[in-house]
């Protein structure tokens, strides 16, 4: 049995997108360069088994080989193909995710990257963050976004949740979500 699928996309598609989408996460973050395969090593959903497949664009969706293990069967076959599609798919996900009422750019982020296990990924959607990390470091002025960059460097591997602390530290202080004073 061949260990090589290809994923039809069903709408647009860009490898390049969804390698840049993998880029940070810790503990092995993707440093591939552009044009390049994607090399991925995860475990089997459901099994304990561990699989490796690289994805190389292909007209209309992508190309996926199964590098190990060298001769995968059937099932195991359709499992990869179903996970490696999800993987390739969270900007589809983030989307659907927004469709949600009450959802918006932020909370999509912190449910995928919370849901997909990513504590290492920073929100880029959350609009109080330049103001908790002003109150928080007694900044004179809110940073830019490549300011909030370097000072979230300091918070690897864990990112995603200090922003969230800090988006809770701000409301505390504030209370600008609750509209009033919380009760101590």
């Amino acid at each position: 049995m061949t260990g090589t699928f290809l994923l039809t996309a069903r709408g647009p598609f860009s490898l390049a997108a969804s390698a840049r989408f993998l880029e940070g996460f810790a503990p092995a973050a993707h440093t591939g360069t552009a044009g390049q395969p994607l090399d991925m090593a995860f475990p089997v959903e459901g099994t304990w088994q561990t699989a490796g497949v690289r994805v190389r664009d292909h007209p209309g969706g992508a190309e996926c080989e199964v590098v190990s293990p060298a001769a995968p069967g059937r099932e195991l076959l359709a499992a990869l193909r179903a996970q490696v599609a999800r993987i390739l798919s969270l900007e589809r996900a983030l989307a659907e995710l927004r469709q949600l009422p009450g959802i918006g750019e932020f909370s999509a982020e912190l449910i995928l990257l919370r849901g997909a296990a990513a504590p290492d990924e920073l929100p880029g959607h959350e609009p109080r963050l330049g103001r908790a990390i002003t109150l928080a470091y007694s900044l004179p002025q809110h940073p830019s976004a490549m300011e909030i960059e370097r000072i979230s460097d300091n918070w690897r591997p864990y990112r995603t949740w200090a922003t969230l602390l800090l988006r809770t530290f701000l409301e505390d202080q504030t209370h600008e979500i609750a509209g009033q004073p919380l009760p101590h």
